[in-house]
């Protein structure tokens, strides 16, 4: 028996402006900006990936951009402030947005609960080449979470430590067959 399967998926999320504008705070961008923004979005598709894994009979989503996206967003940091804080938040919308694709309950949910990990995932992973170390996924923009959506920071390995979970009191529910483990 195979130790996981994996199946990619051909995912091109379209760009929604008011999602942008939202997870920036920005109020609105000049014309030169939102060309960028839209160039960035149409040519980082071709670094976009997405797959489900299924790993001892459960399945997740994981979708990540390539370290060539990770050097571009670095570069323009260093260039423009602005600029790198306006390409990352678009590298962070795009992995959220291929991950809505798989799971579109994350979307409705706000959320992409992180699984609890074990061996066996974590060298399915490390074979998808987006290895698990003890600092997190190897791609600084990468998203895996359990499909179908089984509940929200009760079953999430990161609530802990959740910025979302510190900023506003959640309430969610555990779908029944999940749990922590």
């Amino acid at each position: 028996m195979a130790a996981h399967t994996s199946h990619k998926h051909d995912l091109f999320p379209r760009f929604d402006m008011e999602t942008f504008l939202a997870l920036s705070n920005e109020g609105r961008l000049d014309g030169a900006a939102m060309r960028k923004i839209m160039q960035q979005w149409e040519a980082w598709q071709a670094h976009a990936h997405a797959c489900t894994i299924g790993v001892q009979g459960a399945s997740y989503a994981l979708a990540w951009l390539t370290q060539e996206v990770e050097r571009e967003t670095e570069d323009a940091w260093r260039a423009s402030p602005s600029e790198g804080f306006l390409l990352n938040v678009l590298a962070q919308m795009l992995v959220m947005e291929l991950i809505a694709e798989l799971s579109p309950e994350t979307a409705e949910f706000g959320c992409a609960p992180a699984p609890f990990l074990d061996a066996a995932l974590c060298a399915a992973l490390a074979a998808e080449g987006v290895a698990y170390t003890e600092a997190g996924l190897s791609r600084r923009y990468a998203v895996l979470t359990a499909i179908p959506f089984v509940g929200g920071c009760e079953v999430c390995r990161l609530e802990p430590d959740c910025p979302k979970r510190r900023s506003v009191e959640t309430n969610t529910v555990v779908l029944s067959g999940s749990s922590r483990e």
